[in-house]
């Protein structure tokens, strides 16, 4: 690497995101450029919007990649990066003066071609509504750390080519099996909160929330093995069978009370179930509110698994549920 070389490549994934995407581009110019030489690669998606030209306008290198999974639009910009570490972010992902403060001691931590995967999970905005509050920013912190998002990943050049990139057959999931095969080849991952990054494309809505599911759940739809490898898509699948249970029970035999009782328990056993194992440290509002999220969260995922069936298409940007 020479001097004029840069020290980090933002690598930034984006499909329609005018709105957001210069906030990010702001974020990194703010906090970053008086500390290290960095470039900033956004991959484009094909988007029918001003995204290109905006990033253009922050100085960022543009590339276009029409058609890919998220974990091919990644790798074509890590193909033409020139950083020492690659930092992976979304197009709605803000670095912060606190990211800044840390990361030069991180990169020291982690230079070399052992694979070694860090981040951090993003922070949410503090006017961001009540469902980033209740879903993101109550979520428990792990004890350990099973994978980093490609929300905000930061690699070693050498690491990520030795392990060869992002699977591009993966439609979701990527960061999970990039950083298991880390693993795998005696590598490490782990989160640093220090790393602040803030996500400001949470969904506002409990349909956008619903819509993230279905994206993310394409990925456990692909194949029947990657459904039965999946709690969560295992319950989506009763979760949906439970509520044709209840309609068929409505309309052949409504006087037959139980018949609709049961699924109807049934739902209600998944969704506080899911609530209480994962938000059992908080108060009680906290777990009703997520309730009705994990309802519309369920509804999500049962949604990928027909459109899998029917052979439907959904569309989703690249960020959608990051």
């Amino acid at each position: 690497m020479s001097n004029s070389d840069p020290l980090i490549s933002f690598i930034i994934p984006a499909k329609n995101e005018e709105v957001l995407l210069p906030q990010t581009l702001k974020s990194i110019r703010q906090y970053a450029s008086d500390l290290f030489v960095y470039e900033i690669i956004v991959v484009d998606n094909d988007s029918t919007d001003s995204t290109p030209s905006i990033a253009e306008t922050y100085g960022a290198c543009v590339i276009s990649k029409e058609t890919g999974t998220i974990g091919a639009l990644r790798n074509a910009g890590s193909r033409i990066a020139k950083g020492k570490f690659l930092v992976f972010l979304d197009a709605d992902v803000s670095i912060t003066q606190q990211w800044c403060d840390v990361v030069g001691g991180v990169l020291q931590n982690i230079a070399g071609d052992m694979p070694v995967i860090t981040g951090s999970r993003c922070s949410v905005a503090e006017d961001a509504g009540w469902i980033a509050d209740a879903w993101f920013r109550r979520a428990p912190m792990e004890h350990e750390t099973t994978h980093v998002g490609t929300g905000h990943m930061i690699v070693g050049r050498e690491a990520f080519d030795k392990l060869g990139g992002f699977d591009e057959s993966l439609r979701t999931g990527e960061d999970y099996e990039f950083c298991e095969r880390a693993k795998r080849q005696g590598g490490r991952v782990f989160e640093n909160r220090n790393l602040r990054v803030v996500h400001y494309g949470v969904p506002a809505t409990l349909l956008e929330f619903a819509k993230r599911e279905v994206w993310h759940g394409s990925g456990d739809a692909e194949s029947l093995s990657n459904m039965l490898k999946s709690k969560v898509a295992v319950l989506s699948l009763l979760f949906l069978l439970a509520h044709i249970w209840l309609v068929v029970s409505l309309i052949v035999s409504a006087d037959e009370v139980m018949l609709y009782i049961l699924p109807a328990l049934l739902v209600l056993l998944i969704v506080a179930g899911s609530a209480i194992k994962k938000y059992y440290f908080s108060s009680v509002g906290v777990v009703l509110k997520n309730m009705v999220l994990y309802y519309f969260y369920f509804w999500g995922r049962s949604l990928s698994l027909l459109y899998r069936v029917f052979h439907i298409k959904e569309s989703a940007s690249p960020r959608v549920g990051r």
